[in-house]
């Protein structure tokens, strides 16, 4: 149990490293995205990277390793699903504070 909050922890940490380095690169390049859109978008990028890791493991035939993504993907997500409400829902306040 340990490994999979831990697992979806270090997913979150990872989220918010492309988060930053992407807001960045775009206000760097004079762009006005949001963080929060910038979020969003990377958060339901690697939700989907952990389902097509899920299905090539299930696809192979190895019956370990898929119920290991399976348990890994159920554990992130709620916590992508948190993540995205969260930062649509601050995008659309800041962009309305402006």
């Amino acid at each position: 149990m340990e490994y999979y909050i831990n697992f979806t922890i270090i997913f979150t940490l990872i989220n918010a490293v492309i988060t930053v380095i992407a807001y960045f690169i775009t206000k760097k390049n004079g762009n006005k995205k949001s963080p929060f859109q910038i979020f969003a978008t990377v958060d339901v990028i690697l939700t989907v990277i952990a389902g097509i890791v899920a299905l090539i493991c299930y696809i192979e035939g190895n019956i370990g390793s898929t119920i290991l993504a399976g348990l890994y993907l159920v554990f992130w997500l709620p916590v992508a699903l948190i993540s995205l409400i969260i930062s649509i829902a601050l995008h659309f306040v800041f962009k309305r504070s402006k």
